[in-house]
């Protein structure tokens, strides 16, 4: 019942307005002695019950509207509510959306950063690169400027050795003969001496040509003919020796054949 008064108040007011103006009429219109009932009576009884009905009738037109207005009101409600709901979900999609563009932009940005910083390492690393081998190839060039400065040398050397070496024979060669040519000089052909006989004699000299060795290493035929080319070899001295100190060290213990008879 309180839920319809609150509900319908204006339809519960004009019930009770109803209700008390026939009971006023009803106080007003008894008769406390008793009597039988007019006709007049009759038709005010009749009247109230018949407003009374109408005022149920009434009350229960208000009660249908005034549930079709809730049932509107409830609709309507729902209808905002719904709208109001979709508002939310669209600017949450919008809000979601929004926060995930920001994530890939900032994943792309990210991404940029990434690639910008590997694209600069690695121009970093080429340069560095490139500077080694620069540098590899300086030193490369370097060695084999070296390496061939080196072989330059080298054969520049062995070709003043082969020179000296040339020289240093070409002395030794010299006074060789020379020596020969004065022991020549010297010897003695003894009566035994067979025509065309030949020696090889080994001599050691000391600076100044003195004789400190003589002696045949390959015989002349006999005893004689060799003891006569050793005397010939130290009655020669002091021997002719060179005056250059290598070709002098060469020449300090040599051999020669001894052949008196060659022309």
């Amino acid at each position: 019942m309180l839920g319809l008064i609150r509900k319908y108040p204006l339809a519960f007011l004009f019930a009770v307005l109803v209700h008390a103006a026939a009971s006023v009429l009803l106080v007003l219109s008894f008769d406390w002695t008793p009597r039988p009932p007019l006709p007049e009576e009759l038709q005010v009884l009749q009247a109230v019950a018949v407003d009374e009905r109408q005022v149920q009738a009434e009350m229960e037109k208000i009660r249908r509207i005034e549930d079709r207005k809730h049932q509107s009101e409830q609709e309507r409600v729902r209808k905002v509510e719904e709208q109001v709901q979709q508002e939310k979900d669209r600017l949450a999609e919008l809000e979601a959306q929004r926060k995930h563009n920001m994530e890939r932009q900032k994943k792309a940005e990210a991404e940029r950063l990434k690639a910008e910083q590997q694209q600069a390492e690695a121009q970093r690393l080429a340069e560095e690169s490139r500077r080694e081998a620069s540098k590899l190839m300086d030193k490369q060039r370097k060695l084999e400027d070296a390496q061939q400065r080196k072989r330059q040398l080298e054969e520049e050397a062995k070709r003043l050795e082969q020179q000296r070496s040339s020289q240093v024979k070409g002395e030794v060669d010299k006074y060789t003969r020379l020596v020969r040519e004065r022991v020549e000089q010297k010897w003695m052909r003894p009566v035994n001496w067979k025509q065309g006989a030949k020696c090889v004699v080994s001599v050691r000299v000391i600076p100044g040509g003195d004789v400190v060795d003589a002696r045949i290493v390959k015989s002349c035929g006999d005893s004689l003919s060799d003891r006569s080319v050793e005397t010939a070899v130290r009655q020669a001295a002091p021997l002719p020796v060179p005056s250059d100190p290598q070709a002098f060290a060469q020449f300090r213990s040599f051999t020669f054949t001894f052949n008196p008879d060659e022309k």
